[in-house]
């Protein structure tokens, strides 16, 4: 064979596995970002969870179930692409070095007395050592991305932490910048001041004032003041709740009835559309919670502060023309 023939052997050698290592990874930055990517979803999902429900055995299992699909592809043959990334990611340092040993491994000094050889060769390395430039600058860049990303994510659980809004898992408890816990003492609340202004809210002042609908109504209350003061509950970025104090029911309700629901009507008795239930429970013998909230004021698709606006100042306008009536549930 030729000294032709050979170097054309060998070329097409080299060239092959200059084509393995420009193709190995990683290729480029959203390659080695992407094995990332299931593994910050996981860790946002774990404390959106605890953010949510605390620390508890709801969230427990709620967090082994977001975990088990991980746990799955770890411990089994799974052929994923995601999979298969993450274990040349696991090797790519030692998988291009071998593509590195077997370049300078073919021996080509023989051919260097040629000059077209030589400048071809000289090409070949300086293209080669861009080529593993270009690798270390994607890792370096990756370095500062999940420096930068890690920095984000503890800055933003530090900064939600600082404001008391955990949600409870069915009707959340109040916790918040102007009212301690189980106070006795009954107020609008407010996280961020979202629609303080709009509403022109002040802390004690309620945002209705409504009379009892009729007699039977007014049978199964004891008190002397049997009118309904309405405030407003602001709940930072979630639904929004009306408040009002626990009426306290008569023995002849509660020998009836443990559950009731408080609902805002007309005055024909019609309830208000849009306008949220007050569901509770009332003890006759037992303590029962100071304050009561209302379902939230919107749900889903209708949740945007134009709508909570309008039904807020719904109750602010038309207080006059307003009643509750109270239904026993059980």
């Amino acid at each position: 064979m030729d000294d032709k023939a050979r170097f054309q052997k060998i070329q097409s050698q080299l060239e092959r596995y200059l084509y393995e290592y420009k193709n190995s990874f990683p290729k480029n930055i959203w390659q080695i970002i992407g094995v990332d990517i299931p593994f910050v979803i996981m860790v946002i999902s774990v404390f959106v969870v605890v953010r949510l429900l605390g620390f508890g055995i709801g969230a427990l299992v709620l967090i082994i179930l977001m975990l088990l699909p991980y746990i799955l592809m770890w411990s089994t043959q799974s052929n994923s692409i995601w999979t298969k990334i993450w274990k040349k990611r696991k090797t790519y340092r030692a998988d291009n070095q071998a593509i590195l040993d077997k370049i300078h491994a073919i021996d080509t000094s023989e051919f260097e007395q040629y000059p077209d050889v030589k400048r071809y060769l000289e090409n070949y390395q300086s293209e080669l050592a861009a080529e593993t430039i270009r690798k270390e600058s994607i890792t370096k860049s990756h370095k500062k991305i999940m420096i930068i990303g890690s920095i984000i994510i503890v800055a933003g659980a530090l900064l939600s932490y600082t404001t008391e809004t955990r949600i409870k898992l069915f009707h959340p408890t109040i916790v918040d910048k102007n009212e301690k816990p189980q106070s006795q003492e009954i107020q609008n609340v407010f996280t961020d001041g979202q629609f303080y202004s709009t509403l022109k809210l002040t802390p004690k002042e309620p945002i209705a004032v409504i009379s009892p609908l009729n007699g039977a109504t007014k049978q199964m209350i004891k008190e002397d003041d049997k009118t309904l003061k309405i405030f407003f509950r602001e709940f930072s970025g979630v639904s929004h709740y009306l408040r009002i104090k626990t009426p306290q029911m008569s023995k002849t309700a509660t020998n009836r009835f443990e559950r009731f629901r408080l609902i805002i009507t007309d005055t024909t008795g019609h309830p208000i559309k849009n306008i949220p239930y007050f569901d509770f429970k009332y003890l006759q013998y037992g303590t029962n919670p100071p304050i009561i909230e209302s379902y939230p004021i919107t749900i889903n698709i209708e949740n945007h502060p134009y709508e909570i606006i309008r039904r807020v100042k719904y109750l602010q306008e038309n207080a006059d023309n307003l009643r509750y009536v109270i239904e026993g549930l059980d």
